[in-house]
């Protein structure tokens, strides 16, 4: 979040006895309080220059504080005990300068656990859907390229590192997903369109939403796809793209106003 926002930070373990502050206190918010503060105490005395920001969570259900369990007979166990009751996440945060917390804040929601069956939780435990799994990340069929590709492409855009921004338009074929993001301002638009098929090329006319672009000098613009570094000069509302999922299954293009 800090990067998104443009802020240059570092990420620094801190060498914290947690069981040690969790045994001096007894309620969730004196224990993140405490841990957070901690936290950022014992990393600012290292970097006395530096603000440091630090945060730590509690989980308690019922009253009984909840760490992250052991093995599975513990997971099950603690997914029994949830099951029909709230679940309460207390979470705190403090900033230090110099050795000192200058400002700490620590606030708590509420999740209602549904009913958990002995069959569903044993199912939630065995099935690989909710386990981290080794994997080779070079066998055939990877897709480690495009991930690299996307996320370096998020970093460098800041219309995709917002949140509220996102708008769908119209393509003519059901099988291509177009949407897009753009900044307030205007000076950053990227525009995406992705081939649902994964069997098939698919095509479409895309009804670009100029009139959202701001001032333009005329209705001709350049699209540049990030995928793949090419560049295409398109032309008013309605323009045309091919994606083969084999090759390609999608565009982001990032405008280029004339």
């Amino acid at each position: 979040m800090l990067e998104q926002a443009g802020v240059e930070c570092e990420a620094v373990p801190a060498n914290l006895d947690e069981a040690t502050e969790k045994a001096r206190h007894r309620d969730p918010e004196a224990i993140a309080t405490a841990l957070s503060a901690g936290k950022v105490m014992e990393v600012s005395a290292k970097r006395p220059r530096d603000w440091v920001i630090g945060s730590d969570s509690v989980v308690s259900v019922d009253g009984r504080l909840f760490d992250k369990p052991r093995d599975r007979n513990q997971a099950a166990e603690h997914l029994s005990f949830y099951s029909g009751k709230e679940m309460r996440l207390t979470s705190a945060v403090a900033l230090a300068l110099a050795g000192t917390v200058e400002w700490s804040a620590c606030d708590s929601a509420t999740l209602k656990v549904r009913d958990l069956s002995d069959a569903f939780i044993e199912e939630y435990l065995d099935s690989e859907k909710y386990q981290f799994k080794e994997r080779d990340w070079n066998s055939p069929g990877n897709i480690k390229d495009w991930i690299t590709r996307i996320n370096r492409i998020r970093k460098q855009n800041r219309a995709l590192q917002m949140f509220t921004n996102l708008r769908f338009y119209h393509a003519d074929n059901d099988a291509i997903l177009f949407y897009g993001k753009m900044t307030p301002a205007r000076d950053n638009i990227i525009l995406v369109m992705v081939n649902l098929d994964p069997f098939r090329k698919q095509n479409s006319f895309v009804h670009v939403p100029i009139e959202e672009f701001g001032q333009m000098g005329s209705d001709e613009y350049q699209v540049h796809d990030l995928l793949n570094d090419a560049r295409y000069i398109w032309r008013a509302r309605q323009n045309y793209v091919e994606l083969d999922p084999e090759i390609q299954p999608a565009h982001i293009f990032l405008v280029h106003r004339q």
